[in-house]
């Protein structure tokens, strides 16, 4: 259904449409032929030595083609524009009075510009337009005849093909108007842009000639801005359809399709800059892990990956009690637990999985792919000489900060035989992308599982150090 308007300016108005008008009384150029026009498709390719490209010209039947030819192509660096020389011609057997204007309607890549069109002071994109003219001087565009060319500076990175959807015009037509609106959030559904509502960025539409939406007459191309903005330029006077191209993720609180009239007086199109469209973003999936936050303290059990490296967890829980030495040490009473290495609170949590290295020179050990370094002294009171890769140990440790970043430091570490590979302690970042979140404990990558939901946990977190060595008859030495 199209959004209905209407425009009380004393120019044409109509139900179903949204008019645009710069005067009372609405004309039509006085022209000794009607404006001619056609659409042509092409691509320059900046490896490519020229191209050419053809439409039929305007009439029943066509008299032959317009045809865009391109030259001399060259490339530079700074300001970082492809420069192509154009040439426009009358390929028929007709006469068409001038002056001939190209007008570029989509650029692809969606970023390329166009740095020297005669209708901007700066770089545009869908919308820019050049004027030429005639080898003979006059105001005929001659059966057969080439304009003079024209040099087009593409704003574009260095070997990237251009794709280009172009109109030539022909004839005394009106300065083209600019149809245009904005996309935004409508937070509460009632189809008017509030106060505290903004744009939506990255949204795409499409403008078609003619009052529906008809593929086979698209025109242009365009992409909402940060604000949520967008416009088409250059177009003549006549009937839009302007739709939303997709709406993934969103849902319209207004029609996804308006018709536009745009009018011309006195030589000017006129500009209409209200053919907005508002969306709410579907209601999102609810997040289950918004206990998985910085300082955070969990226990995850999974097993151990080397691409990319960390732990890829099975069982996670949310710890309800303090990662320190004192609680953390598997529910043994050991005598130098309260030693100064290991003081209250001042312990992170354990790494519990294989040897992945060693540094016999700088007296640490890799547990799972993280650094762990031994104090002195118990460096030379243990016989880890003994220890290989792959052994698998215990690490009671915490983390300090260096001058080269934050080191995980042992506070106590012992073979161990455990099935599964262990992380538990505070959280120091989190992590989200496409693949989920992962979050980094005592410096080892831990992925959060897929359908973690949090106060959910897999045990019971008290007696978890127990239940743990119970279950799977770990061997501690």
């Amino acid at each position: 259904m199209s959004r209905i308007q209407l425009i009380v300016l004393g120019c044409l108005a109509a139900v179903g449409l949204m008019v645009g008008c710069s005067s009372e009384t609405p004309t039509s150029p006085a022209s000794g032929f009607d404006l001619a026009k056609t659409l042509i498709t092409g691509e320059v390719d900046p490896a490519g030595s020229g191209f050419e490209y053809a439409a039929p010209a305007p009439g029943d039947p066509s008299p032959g083609d317009f045809k865009i030819v391109g030259s001399n192509l060259r490339y530079e660096a700074d300001p970082g524009m492809l420069r192509v020389d154009f040439v426009l011609v009358n390929d028929s057997s007709q006469d068409f009075e001038g002056p001939a204007r190209l007008v570029f309607m989509q650029l692809l890549p969606a970023d390329v510009t166009i740095l020297n069109a005669d209708n901007a002071d700066s770089a545009l994109g869908a919308g820019a337009e050049f004027t030429f003219a005639f080898a003979d001087t006059d105001t005929v565009w001659r059966a057969g005849a080439a304009t003079e060319p024209r040099t087009v500076h593409f704003g574009v990175a260095p070997g990237v093909s251009i794709g280009f959807v172009s109109r030539i015009l022909v004839g005394d037509a009106p300065v083209g108007g600019t149809l245009g609106g904005l996309v935004w959030h409508d937070m509460n559904e009632n189809g008017v842009v509030d106060d505290d509502e903004t744009g939506l960025q990255n949204i795409h539409l499409i403008l078609h000639d003619g009052p529906q939406p008809d593929p086979a007459k698209r025109m242009m191309e365009a992409t909402t801005d940060t604000a949520g903005r967008y416009s088409f330029g250059g177009l003549a006077s006549g009937h839009y359809t302007v739709a939303l191209a997709q709406m993934e993720g969103n849902r319209p609180t207004t029609s996804p399709v308006l018709n536009v009239l745009l009018v011309e007086f006195e030589g000017v199109v006129s500009d209409f800059l209200d053919a907005d469209f508002g969306l709410v973003p579907f209601g999102a999936p609810e997040d289950t892990t918004d206990c998985i936050v910085e300082g955070a303290c969990i226990n995850a059990k999974g097993a151990y990956l080397e691409d990319p490296v960390g732990l890829d967890t099975e069982i996670l829980s949310v710890c309800d009690r303090e990662c320190d030495c004192e609680d953390d040490d598997d529910g043994e009473d050991y005598e130098d637990r309260d030693a100064d290495k290991c003081d209250d609170g001042d312990c992170w949590g354990r790494l519990s999985g294989p040897l992945t290295d060693i540094d016999w020179e700088g007296k640490r050990f890799a547990v799972m792919g993280t650094w762990v370094h031994l104090p002195e002294m118990d460096w030379d009171k243990d016989d880890h000489h003994d220890w290989e890769m792959g052994f698998r140990v215990r690490v009671n440790a915490k983390v300090e900060s260096t001058e080269d970043g934050d080191i995980v430091v042992a506070c106590r570490i012992h073979k161990w035989d455990g099935h599964r590979d262990r992380v538990r302690g505070y959280i120091q970042d989190v992590e989200h992308d496409e693949d989920g979140v992962a979050v980094r404990v005592l410096n080892t990558w831990v992925s959060v599982p897929d359908g973690f939901v949090c106060g959910d946990d897999d045990d019971d977190d008290d007696n978890d150090d127990e239940n743990e060595d119970e279950d799977e008859n770990e061997d501690e030495s």
